[in-house]
Protein backbone atom coordinates (compact mmCIF):
# COMPACT_ATOMS: atom_id res chain seq x y z
CA UNK A 1 0.00 0.00 0.00
CA UNK A 2 2.84 2.48 0.72
CA UNK A 3 6.43 1.81 -0.38
CA UNK A 4 9.07 4.38 0.92
CA UNK A 5 11.90 4.77 2.85
CA UNK A 6 10.49 5.89 5.88
CA UNK A 7 8.50 4.24 8.93
CA UNK A 8 4.96 4.11 7.96
CA UNK A 9 3.81 2.94 11.16
CA UNK A 10 0.20 2.24 12.58
CA UNK A 11 -2.38 2.08 9.95
CA UNK A 12 -5.85 2.78 10.94
CA UNK A 13 -8.90 1.90 8.02
CA UNK A 14 -11.82 4.45 8.05
CA UNK A 15 -15.32 3.08 8.77
CA UNK A 16 -16.13 3.04 4.99
CA UNK A 17 -13.06 1.17 4.22
CA UNK A 18 -12.40 3.52 1.66
CA UNK A 19 -9.38 5.47 3.32
CA UNK A 20 -6.53 4.64 5.78
CA UNK A 21 -4.37 6.88 8.02
CA UNK A 22 -1.13 6.44 9.40
CA UNK A 23 1.69 7.67 10.73
CA UNK A 24 5.31 8.03 8.96
CA UNK A 25 8.64 9.88 9.88
CA UNK A 26 8.58 10.74 5.72
CA UNK A 27 9.08 14.38 6.29
CA UNK A 28 11.49 14.19 9.73
CA UNK A 29 9.04 13.87 12.32
CA UNK A 30 6.17 11.63 12.89
CA UNK A 31 3.21 13.22 10.91
CA UNK A 32 -0.37 11.94 9.94
CA UNK A 33 -1.10 10.57 6.31
CA UNK A 34 -4.06 9.50 4.77
CA UNK A 35 -3.96 7.16 1.51
CA UNK A 36 -6.54 6.73 -0.71
CA UNK A 37 -7.42 2.68 -1.63
CA UNK A 38 -8.89 3.55 -5.36
CA UNK A 39 -6.11 5.60 -6.63
CA UNK A 40 -2.91 5.25 -4.03
CA UNK A 41 -2.64 8.55 -3.38
CA UNK A 42 -1.06 9.76 -0.36
CA UNK A 43 -2.35 12.95 1.59
CA UNK A 44 -0.54 14.77 4.60
CA UNK A 45 -3.28 15.83 7.54
CA UNK A 46 -1.10 17.00 10.46
CA UNK A 47 2.93 18.49 10.11
CA UNK A 48 3.76 20.16 13.14
CA UNK A 49 7.00 20.71 14.89
CA UNK A 50 6.79 17.39 16.90
CA UNK A 51 5.50 14.05 16.47
CA UNK A 52 1.71 12.98 15.75
CA UNK A 53 0.77 9.51 16.03
CA UNK A 54 -1.34 6.80 17.21
CA UNK A 55 -4.84 7.95 14.78
CA UNK A 56 -7.97 6.90 15.90
CA UNK A 57 -10.72 7.22 13.39
CA UNK A 58 -14.45 8.67 14.88
CA UNK A 59 -16.94 5.85 14.25
CA UNK A 60 -18.63 8.21 11.66
CA UNK A 61 -15.63 8.70 9.87
CA UNK A 62 -15.30 12.52 10.31
CA UNK A 63 -12.78 13.12 12.61
CA UNK A 64 -9.18 11.62 13.68
CA UNK A 65 -8.19 12.24 17.47
CA UNK A 66 -4.63 11.34 17.94
CA UNK A 67 -1.47 12.01 20.32
CA UNK A 68 0.94 14.91 19.04
CA UNK A 69 3.78 16.23 21.16
CA UNK A 70 3.99 20.00 19.31
CA UNK A 71 3.83 21.69 22.50
CA UNK A 72 6.16 19.42 24.04
CA UNK A 73 4.71 16.76 26.23
CA UNK A 74 2.31 14.48 24.59
CA UNK A 75 -1.75 16.41 24.59
CA UNK A 76 -4.61 14.74 22.91
CA UNK A 77 -5.43 16.46 19.49
CA UNK A 78 -8.43 16.41 17.44
CA UNK A 79 -8.68 17.47 13.28
CA UNK A 80 -11.17 16.78 10.70
CA UNK A 81 -10.57 14.26 8.34
CA UNK A 82 -9.83 16.11 5.54
CA UNK A 83 -6.97 17.56 7.81
CA UNK A 84 -8.44 20.97 9.33
CA UNK A 85 -9.53 22.38 12.47
CA UNK A 86 -6.82 20.80 14.25
CA UNK A 87 -7.23 21.59 18.11
CA UNK A 88 -5.89 19.99 21.32
CA UNK A 89 -8.24 18.84 23.22
CA UNK A 90 -5.97 18.44 26.85
CA UNK A 91 -3.31 20.88 27.96
CA UNK A 92 -1.19 19.42 30.68
CA UNK A 93 1.95 19.29 32.06
CA UNK A 94 2.23 15.67 31.61
CA UNK A 95 1.78 13.09 29.13
CA UNK A 96 -1.95 12.29 27.70
CA UNK A 97 -1.86 9.00 25.52
CA UNK A 98 -3.44 7.07 23.22
CA UNK A 99 -6.92 8.13 22.66
CA UNK A 100 -9.69 5.54 21.72
CA UNK A 101 -12.92 6.42 20.68
CA UNK A 102 -16.26 5.12 22.31
CA UNK A 103 -18.51 3.19 19.80
CA UNK A 104 -21.18 5.76 20.12
CA UNK A 105 -18.08 8.68 18.76
CA UNK A 106 -19.47 11.36 21.87
CA UNK A 107 -16.45 10.01 24.23
CA UNK A 108 -12.88 9.40 24.46
CA UNK A 109 -10.90 7.42 26.83
CA UNK A 110 -7.21 7.87 27.12
CA UNK A 111 -4.48 7.62 29.55
CA UNK A 112 -2.89 10.44 31.39
CA UNK A 113 0.44 10.74 33.29
CA UNK A 114 -0.49 13.58 35.03
CA UNK A 115 -1.56 12.00 38.72
CA UNK A 116 2.33 10.94 38.42
CA UNK A 117 1.61 7.15 37.35
CA UNK A 118 -0.84 6.32 34.18
CA UNK A 119 -4.71 6.70 35.02
CA UNK A 120 -7.72 5.82 32.73
CA UNK A 121 -9.57 9.11 31.93
CA UNK A 122 -12.31 9.93 30.04
CA UNK A 123 -13.77 12.81 28.07
CA UNK A 124 -16.35 14.07 25.69
CA UNK A 125 -14.95 14.95 21.82
CA UNK A 126 -14.81 18.33 22.85
CA UNK A 127 -12.19 18.02 25.75
CA UNK A 128 -14.90 18.91 28.12
CA UNK A 129 -16.55 16.89 31.39
CA UNK A 130 -13.37 15.25 31.83
CA UNK A 131 -13.15 12.21 34.65
CA UNK A 132 -10.66 10.36 35.92
CA UNK A 133 -12.04 6.34 35.50
CA UNK A 134 -9.17 4.72 37.65
CA UNK A 135 -7.24 5.75 41.04
CA UNK A 136 -4.08 3.53 41.49
CA UNK A 137 -1.01 3.57 42.13
CA UNK A 138 0.14 1.02 39.64
CA UNK A 139 0.04 1.72 35.83
CA UNK A 140 -3.49 1.83 34.12
CA UNK A 141 -2.67 1.89 30.35
CA UNK A 142 -4.26 0.21 27.08
CA UNK A 143 -8.16 1.22 27.23
CA UNK A 144 -10.27 -0.93 24.75
CA UNK A 145 -13.90 0.01 24.69
CA UNK A 146 -16.40 -2.68 24.57
CA UNK A 147 -18.59 -2.48 21.95
CA UNK A 148 -22.14 -1.24 23.80
CA UNK A 149 -19.20 0.96 25.06
CA UNK A 150 -20.15 0.55 28.42
CA UNK A 151 -17.35 -1.66 30.15
CA UNK A 152 -13.14 -0.26 28.92
CA UNK A 153 -11.02 -3.30 29.25
CA UNK A 154 -6.96 -2.50 29.91
CA UNK A 155 -4.08 -3.66 30.92
CA UNK A 156 -2.76 -2.38 34.30
CA UNK A 157 0.64 -3.32 36.71
CA UNK A 158 -1.30 -3.14 39.67
CA UNK A 159 -0.40 -6.93 40.62
CA UNK A 160 3.21 -6.31 39.87
CA UNK A 161 3.38 -7.73 36.27
CA UNK A 162 1.29 -6.46 33.88
CA UNK A 163 -2.55 -8.34 34.22
CA UNK A 164 -6.36 -7.39 32.05
CA UNK A 165 -8.79 -5.80 33.86
CA UNK A 166 -12.61 -4.92 33.09
CA UNK A 167 -14.29 -1.29 34.08
CA UNK A 168 -17.54 -1.01 33.88
CA UNK A 169 -17.61 3.31 33.47
CA UNK A 170 -21.34 4.00 34.47
CA UNK A 171 -21.01 2.33 38.34
CA UNK A 172 -17.08 2.14 38.25
CA UNK A 173 -17.02 -1.60 38.71
CA UNK A 174 -13.72 -3.52 37.80
CA UNK A 175 -12.92 -7.07 37.30
CA UNK A 176 -9.58 -8.62 37.82
CA UNK A 177 -9.54 -11.26 34.58
CA UNK A 178 -6.03 -12.29 34.18
CA UNK A 179 -3.61 -12.71 37.28
CA UNK A 180 -0.62 -15.14 35.26
CA UNK A 181 2.93 -15.07 35.47
CA UNK A 182 4.13 -12.86 32.95
CA UNK A 183 2.90 -9.75 31.58
CA UNK A 184 -0.71 -9.85 29.65
CA UNK A 185 -1.09 -6.86 26.63
CA UNK A 186 -2.97 -5.86 24.43
CA UNK A 187 -6.73 -6.60 24.94
CA UNK A 188 -9.22 -7.11 21.94
CA UNK A 189 -13.15 -7.69 22.18
CA UNK A 190 -14.50 -10.03 20.27
CA UNK A 191 -17.66 -8.28 18.08
CA UNK A 192 -20.78 -9.62 20.66
CA UNK A 193 -18.58 -8.28 23.77
CA UNK A 194 -18.46 -11.92 25.23
CA UNK A 195 -14.30 -12.53 24.95
CA UNK A 196 -11.45 -10.48 25.57
CA UNK A 197 -8.49 -12.23 22.96
CA UNK A 198 -4.56 -10.86 24.39
CA UNK A 199 -1.23 -11.85 24.69
CA UNK A 200 1.03 -13.29 27.46
CA UNK A 201 4.55 -13.07 28.19
CA UNK A 202 4.16 -16.07 30.37
CA UNK A 203 4.30 -18.57 27.64
CA UNK A 204 4.12 -15.38 24.39
CA UNK A 205 0.76 -17.38 23.43
CA UNK A 206 -2.59 -15.61 22.40
CA UNK A 207 -5.35 -16.17 24.59
CA UNK A 208 -9.20 -15.67 25.25
CA UNK A 209 -10.57 -14.80 28.26
CA UNK A 210 -14.36 -13.90 29.18
CA UNK A 211 -16.28 -11.73 31.59
CA UNK A 212 -17.35 -14.23 34.36
CA UNK A 213 -14.10 -15.25 35.83
CA UNK A 214 -13.51 -18.52 34.12
CA UNK A 215 -9.58 -19.89 33.28
CA UNK A 216 -8.42 -18.23 30.17
CA UNK A 217 -8.45 -20.68 26.88
CA UNK A 218 -5.45 -20.29 24.82
CA UNK A 219 -5.45 -20.49 21.32
CA UNK A 220 -1.75 -20.54 20.28
CA UNK A 221 1.45 -23.08 20.93
CA UNK A 222 4.81 -22.93 19.34
CA UNK A 223 8.01 -20.56 19.51
CA UNK A 224 8.37 -16.93 19.09
CA UNK A 225 6.25 -13.71 20.33
CA UNK A 226 3.31 -12.23 19.29
CA UNK A 227 2.59 -8.49 18.77
CA UNK A 228 -0.29 -6.41 17.19
CA UNK A 229 -3.37 -8.29 17.69
CA UNK A 230 -6.34 -7.68 16.43
CA UNK A 231 -9.91 -9.29 15.35
CA UNK A 232 -12.26 -9.26 12.21
CA UNK A 233 -15.45 -7.50 12.35
CA UNK A 234 -17.11 -10.67 12.54
CA UNK A 235 -15.14 -12.28 15.40
CA UNK A 236 -14.08 -15.19 12.88
CA UNK A 237 -10.23 -14.10 12.81
CA UNK A 238 -7.54 -13.11 14.54
CA UNK A 239 -4.46 -11.48 13.14
CA UNK A 240 -1.11 -10.39 14.64
CA UNK A 241 2.79 -10.25 13.96
CA UNK A 242 4.82 -13.02 15.05
CA UNK A 243 8.54 -14.01 15.00
CA UNK A 244 8.25 -17.38 15.20
CA UNK A 245 9.71 -18.16 11.73
CA UNK A 246 12.75 -15.71 12.30
CA UNK A 247 11.45 -12.21 11.42
CA UNK A 248 8.20 -10.46 12.64
CA UNK A 249 5.67 -12.14 9.45
CA UNK A 250 1.45 -11.43 10.02
CA UNK A 251 -0.61 -14.33 10.57
CA UNK A 252 -4.20 -15.32 10.86
CA UNK A 253 -6.16 -17.04 13.79
CA UNK A 254 -9.17 -18.45 13.41
CA UNK A 255 -10.90 -17.35 16.41
CA UNK A 256 -11.18 -21.45 18.11
CA UNK A 257 -7.41 -21.56 17.90
CA UNK A 258 -7.76 -24.59 14.74
CA UNK A 259 -6.24 -22.96 12.13
CA UNK A 260 -3.47 -20.81 11.97
CA UNK A 261 -2.10 -19.22 8.32
CA UNK A 262 1.25 -16.86 7.87
CA UNK A 263 0.00 -14.17 5.04
CA UNK A 264 3.58 -12.84 4.76
CA UNK A 265 6.81 -14.07 4.29
CA UNK A 266 9.72 -10.98 3.60
CA UNK A 267 13.32 -10.58 4.65
CA UNK A 268 12.40 -7.49 6.47
CA UNK A 269 9.42 -6.58 9.16
CA UNK A 270 6.12 -7.29 9.15
CA UNK A 271 3.62 -5.77 11.44
CA UNK A 272 0.69 -3.82 12.10
CA UNK A 273 -2.08 -6.19 10.86
CA UNK A 274 -5.85 -4.75 9.93
CA UNK A 275 -9.14 -6.21 8.90
CA UNK A 276 -10.85 -3.98 6.61
CA UNK A 277 -14.53 -2.97 8.09
CA UNK A 278 -16.85 -5.64 7.30
CA UNK A 279 -13.72 -7.91 5.09
CA UNK A 280 -11.22 -10.37 6.50
CA UNK A 281 -8.35 -7.65 4.85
Amino acid sequence: MTYHPADDVDPKWSPDGQKVVFSSDRGGDFDIYLLYIKTGEIKPLSVSEGDDVHPEWSPDGGRIVFQSNRRGNYDIFIMDSTGENQRGLTTNLLADITPQWAPDGERIAFVSYRDGNAELYLMDHSGLNMRRLTINPRQDQEPRWSPDGTKIAFSTHRSGDEDLYVLDITDSWERNLTNTAGDDWNPCWSPEGEWIYYYTFMDEQIYKVNLKGDAPIRLTSGPGSCVDLTVSSDGELLAFASDRDGDLEVFVLDSSGAQLDQITSSAGVDRFPRFGPGERE
